[in-house]
């Protein structure tokens, strides 16, 4: 019985059906009652053709007289509709144009558009619905904006959102909505942005193609609810959890994600928490961010260029709750992740000793070693948190058996797509890796506090101004590096007495996916990471720029001989 629930589930999520069985159809159906239509169709013959609905889904219809292959009798298919006749049954009609006016309505009547704020020009089709209140169209008719904040609408949200294939914009915030998030929502057209705060809805997953589940997590911001509703969560889920053929990832286990090919290895861990049993699908949810969170450390420089020297491995560990703690609803989670204060700042309570637990054994269990030394971990956080506060990084001693013990240091980053790439950069790649520290500086027009300490540690920072003497003078001096414009700027660790290399940078602006690293701290990164493939190795500048510039590199004396 069991059995037969998951695969009903998975047909209902399913993006490839074959409409013949009673149940496929009654899939189709539903999905037409909820405004999906036909936005692409394939005659194959006058008895089939395929379709691709707005709700994601493809359909093969054949029509035939044998019932016991064919479900229906006989297709039309037209410019503006196709109408399937089934052997038994009603018609069923799959527009091929989007019932926009039919969807606005629709939602008016579910969420008590008599009792609204502002509702001018609903229910009028004189001029479709351009001059409704609150929806906003382009000049061939689509709505591209419904906006209807703080407009008392109530209720359950409805499932409508299939029909507008140029909207760009929901804004639903500050309502009284309640329940689930209809699916539509994650069907919506890829640069579109959701805002659904402060409303009363219930958890939800939606389960996505993996392909899809970036731009579904990116497009919705749901955090915070009213406070009565911060235990909703929002899950984008990847479809395969329904139908896990492959199996699961063991519980304390781990995968060699990528083996090194040179040196003796550099290992670097990443964990999720926040995972259930079935988001450990093979290929599901929980492999889907902990890949992508590897992927994108290697994808900045000096990280792209050195990967050869990593060995990367992936720490699966259930959580008997899906999904990590927020505002004061904890989360049964394997390492008790718990942002408290999301809205106000980014700390995280959890329990670095459990992550090393769970590391040794399933390393242990795979046949691997945790080398000696520092251990580096990137944390996935099963917590699609738009909206909040971000990332932090941890630096943490645990019991490892030894007198001393351990050092870990260890980024937290949310699967928060916006920024994810950037954010692990900033906080894996630049903090827990690279010992950086953030270049962010005082709010203009503020003074800023004083670094009171006599010298401050990050090689991308320094309490010297004077550009001969500053820890990155050699590359002020060097003019291969004139392009970066490197110098001394005011402003660093929120301090006005700290100084900076670069105007702006990852570590200034964590989250924004056009900055990099500059000069200096790629030079760190780059001595982290050879010295730790190549025990004994040493740092040589010229050999560091020739890595660094690649096919622009020239030798500065042979450059003043050409001169």
């Amino acid at each position: 019985m069991k059995r037969l629930l998951i695969l009903f589930v998975a047909l209902i999520q399913a993006t490839i059906l074959l409409a013949q069985t009673p149940q496929e159809i009654q899939l189709l159906n539903k999905r037409l009652k909820c405004f999906a239509y036909a936005k692409k169709v394939k005659k194959i013959s006058d008895t089939e053709c395929k379709i691709w609905l707005s709700s994601g889904d493809s359909m093969v219809l054949c029509s035939g007289k044998d019932k016991s292959k064919f479900a229906f009798k006989s297709l039309d298919i037209k410019k503006e509709v196709i109408t399937a006749k089934p052997h038994k049954g009603k018609l069923i009609k799959i527009g091929r144009k989007p019932d926009q006016e039919g969807a606005l309505m629709a939602l008016f009547k579910a969420t008590k558009g008599k009792s609204w704020n502002r509702n001018k020009g609903w229910g009028n089709f004189e001029n479709g619905v351009r001059g409704w209140e609150g929806v906003t169209c382009n000049k061939w008719g689509y709505v591209t904006r419904i906006k209807l904040t703080d407009n008392n609408l109530q209720g359950k949200l409805p499932d409508v959102f299939y029909a507008f294939p140029k909207l760009r914009q929901v804004l639903l915030n500050k309502n009284q909505l309640t329940g689930e998030l209809p699916r539509s929502l994650a069907w919506l057209p890829d640069k579109c942005h959701v805002n659904i705060q402060y409303n009363k809805f219930s958890q939800t997953t939606f389960y996505v193609p993996r392909e899809r589940i970036q731009y579904v997590a990116k497009s919705i911001r749901c955090y915070p609810q009213q406070p009565e509703f911060y235990d909703f969560r929002l899950f984008v889920d990847c479809d395969v959890d329904l139908n896990p053929v492959n199996g699961y990832r063991a519980d304390n286990s781990c995968r060699l994600y990528h083996k090194a090919t040179e040196g003796v290895g550099v290992d670097i861990y990443v964990v999720g928490d926040g995972y259930d049993q079935a988001e450990h699908a093979v290929g599901g949810t929980a492999d889907y961010w902990m890949e992508r969170a590897a992927d994108a450390v290697f994808d900045i420089e000096p990280y792209s260029k050195l990967k050869h020297l990593f060995n990367i491995y992936l720490v699966y560990g259930y959580s008997n709750e899906r999904g990590t703690g927020l505002f004061n609803n904890k989360r049964d989670c394997r390492y008790k992740s718990w942002q408290k204060q999301p809205t106000k700042r980014s700390n995280t309570i959890f329990r670095s000793q459990s992550m090393f637990d769970v590391c040794e054994s399933s390393m242990n269990k795979a046949g691997y070693t945790i080398k000696d030394g520092r251990m580096y971990v990137l944390a996935v956080l099963n917590s699609t948190n738009n909206g909040l506060f971000r990332g932090m990084m941890y630096s943490r001693r645990v019991k490892d058996g030894s007198e001393e013990g351990r050092l870990m240091s260890i980024s937290i980053n949310p699967t928060h797509p916006g920024g994810f790439n950037p954010l692990i950069w900033h906080e894996f790649g630049g903090h827990a890796f690279g010992g950086l520290l953030d270049e962010y500086v005082p709010r203009k027009g503020k003074e800023g506090k004083l670094f009171q300490k006599p010298e401050i540690k990050g090689a991308n920072l320094d309490l010297e101004s004077d550009p001969k003497k500053v820890k990155w003078a050699q590359f002020i001096a060097d003019p291969r590096y004139a392009e970066e414009k490197i110098g001394v700027y005011k402003g660093g660790f929120n301090c006005s007495n700290v100084y900076r290399a670069t105007e702006t940078s990852i570590m200034r602006r964590g989250g924004n996916s056009k900055l990099r690293f500059n000069a200096p701290s790629r030079a760190e990164i780059y001595k982290r990471i050879m010295s730790k493939a190549f025990p004994g190795w040493k740092f040589d500048y010229e050999e560091f720029v020739k890595f660094d510039l690649g096919d622009k590199y020239y030798p500065l004396d042979n450059k003043k001989t050409n001169n």
